[in-house]
């Protein structure tokens, strides 16, 4: 009963924080130059009231979360979460007296996607199908999957700072571009290892094409954004976009922190289901390799 509330409470407050999300983008987008629809316009009312809904949401997570006695790892979970909120807040406060600084601008957007990242977390490890047994693997690789698990997504949050800077104008959109590829090589590839390694693994096959997914999604809508943005800037008035357009912008800035989410899931579960190689089995494997090249070396 405790995580049913956990799980719907984490789920208003993913649902709150991603509207949050998406009020911001057309703000910045506003704020920047670009054309965006009349009703996208002056959004700070509702910044604000969403920004008031997401912290009452972020307390009552974490009420339920120290209720929860037997998942002592739900409260080390649910802290980060306030104290998210509580430095947003503050942050928010500061624009409001100082204007508009572009790089306290990005820690905001930055800690917005991490809110968001860890309303997701809760909200899935909160659920039945998290709870449920599954047969775990051994993990086989070399380097050891579990060990590069979490590299990907070190990639995606460099990828989000480097897009909020490129938003806000700190810097141009060429470091944005250049680490999309590497970016997105990495994501593929852990992705499509755990897949082929695994395939009958449902959990782990599962978040691996979810990952791949959102990854070609944000790439199309990457490129459709600077599209956008390149017509923006043109004189010609002739060619100006249209208002609706700014909506791929910030599809690309929302997509960007589910792809964030799926890989820290991602990682997640390998840590879950993937168990460390045995140690024997590890040194009959490294003496087997010791013998073949021997035997290579004789012949």
């Amino acid at each position: 009963m405790q995580t049913r509330s956990i799980h719907r409470l984490s789920a208003l407050l993913a649902f709150s924080t991603l509207l949050l999300l998406v009020v911001s983008g057309f703000m910045v987008s506003a704020s920047t130059g670009l054309p965006v629809p009349g009703w996208a316009e002056g959004g700070q009312v509702l910044h604000r009231v969403l920004a008031g809904v997401v912290a009452l949401l972020s307390i009552l997570v974490l009420a339920a979360c120290w209720r929860a006695r037997r998942w002592s790892w739900l409260k080390r979970l649910s802290v980060p979460v306030v104290l998210i909120v509580a430095a947003q807040a503050g942050i928010g406060m500061s624009l409001a007296r100082k204007g508009v600084m572009p790089s306290v601008s990005v820690l905001q957007a930055m800690l917005t996607h991490a809110l968001l990242t860890l309303a997701a977390i809760l909200f899935f490890v909160s659920s039945r199908s998290f709870a449920q047994e599954v047969e775990q693997v051994e993990d086989e690789l070399q380097p050891s999957l579990r060990s590069i698990a979490w590299w990907p997504s070190v990639f995606v949050v460099a990828q989000i700072l480097l897009g909020s800077a490129y938003r806000h104008g700190i810097m141009g959109v060429i470091p944005h571009l250049s680490l999309a590829f590497l970016t997105a090589g990495a994501l593929a590839f852990l992705a499509i290892l755990v897949a082929t390694t695994y395939p009958t693994h449902r959990p782990l096959k599962r978040v691996a094409f979810t990952v791949v997914w959102f990854t070609l999604a944000q790439i199309v809508l990457g490129l459709i954004a600077l599209f956008y943005r390149v017509q923006a800037a043109s004189p010609d008035a002739a060619n100006a976009p249209a208002s609706w357009l700014v909506l791929f912008t910030v599809g690309h800035v929302v997509l960007g922190s589910f792809t964030l989410a799926a890989t820290v899931w991602m990682a997640i579960e390998i840590r879950k289901y993937v168990r460390p190689e045995a140690p024997l089995a590890a040194r009959d494997r490294q003496q087997a390799g010791s013998a073949s090249t021997l035997e290579t070396e004789l012949n």
